[in-house]
């Protein structure tokens, strides 16, 4: 988020004799703002750990603390330093994200003329390879769910989570005041609220756990005690489902992906898909369109592949 998007008054800059304000003086200042924008709590943890950890680096190295003293270079060796660590590309190229949105307010609150971050590009980032699952495995693991009400629930779970591409925080926090009829209000990233469709066995799934189950609550995914179904719950109930079908080490951000990989294979509209998948970023949604696009194209190739075509001597 650019700084001028901010929701805060205009900056004072600092003026002549006035104390140099140092990173870790900023932190809770930074920390209200982010409170202020309704973040999620582990969304605010990522931006503080990013800036603790270069506030500590600075310090380590001898390297200024100030704000108006920490310069592109100094950003550059922390992170080459996360990446000589072992962190992987996508947690340096996060680092570096929360540490652009972080030293933009602090540029902007003591009215520095830019953020030394300004010109800096983000680390390359390697794009993996999308691995969604196959539907037949999905019906596997909905086969596989006993039938009772704990077994219908992780069949809900399981629908839910491929019928709507949902992120496992955004499923997990389902209330049953959230449900309209075929539509789901969301509540995203940011305190960001959507509303999605839910298909018809999405919604009978729905229906047939909440008939069973035996305590009252108004959260939508419960536990054995009664209690609303804590992360660890959502990601066991996933990955259990996939053991019992024989796929390993499954999670739910695979279900996100199978969604929105499929989604497009039976021709379902980019930017319908961007909006129902929460991005605020078309960045994101190309990944499954490149997917979709290389899929394509290797059934294709079963078509047309040239080899195929030739007929060579059969040797012995």
């Amino acid at each position: 988020m650019k700084a001028s998007q901010h929701n805060r008054p205009a900056a004072f800059p600092l003026g002549s004799g006035e104390k140099a304000v140092t990173l870790p003086d900023l932190r809770r200042l930074y920390l209200l703002s982010l409170q202020a924008e309704r973040l999620s709590r582990k969304t605010i943890k990522v931006y503080l750990e990013a800036l603790d950890g270069l506030s500590a680096f600075l310090t380590a190295q001898g390297y200024p603390t100030a704000v108006q003293d920490v310069q592109r270079i100094h950003i550059a060796e922390f992170l080459t330093s996360l990446h000589d660590r072992g962190n992987t590309p996508a947690t340096v190229n996060n680092r570096y994200r929360a540490l652009r949105r972080a030293l933009s307010f602090a540029a902007e609150e003591l009215g520095l003329p830019a953020s030394p971050m300004s010109l800096m590009k983000p680390p390359r980032l390697e794009e993996r390879v999308i691995r969604p699952l196959e539907p037949e495995q999905i019906e596997a693991m909905i086969n596989s769910c006993k039938n009772n009400w704990r077994g219908l629930r992780d069949v809900a779970i399981l629908l839910v989570l491929y019928d709507i591409g949902l992120r496992a925080s955004e499923c997990r926090h389902l209330t049953t005041a959230d449900l309209a009829g075929d539509h789901i209000i969301v509540r995203g990233k940011g305190s960001k609220e959507r509303v999605v469709r839910m298909g018809y066995q999405a919604r009978l799934a729905v229906e047939r756990y909440l008939l069973r189950r035996p305590f009252n609550s108004p959260a939508l995914w419960i536990g054995m005690t009664g209690e609303p179904l804590g992360e660890t719950g959502l990601y066991q109930a996933v990955k259990k489902a996939g053991k019992r079908a024989g796929i390993p080490d499954v999670h739910p951000h695979q279900l996100r992906h199978s969604y929105a990989t499929q989604y497009l294979a039976l021709g379902g509209d980019r930017y319908d898909l961007q909006q129902s998948l929460g991005h605020t970023s078309g960045e994101v949604t190309k990944r499954y369109v490149r997917f979709a696009v290389s899929a394509h194209a290797l059934k294709e190739h079963e078509k047309f592949s040239p080899g195929d075509r030739l007929r060579p001597k059969r040797r012995s």
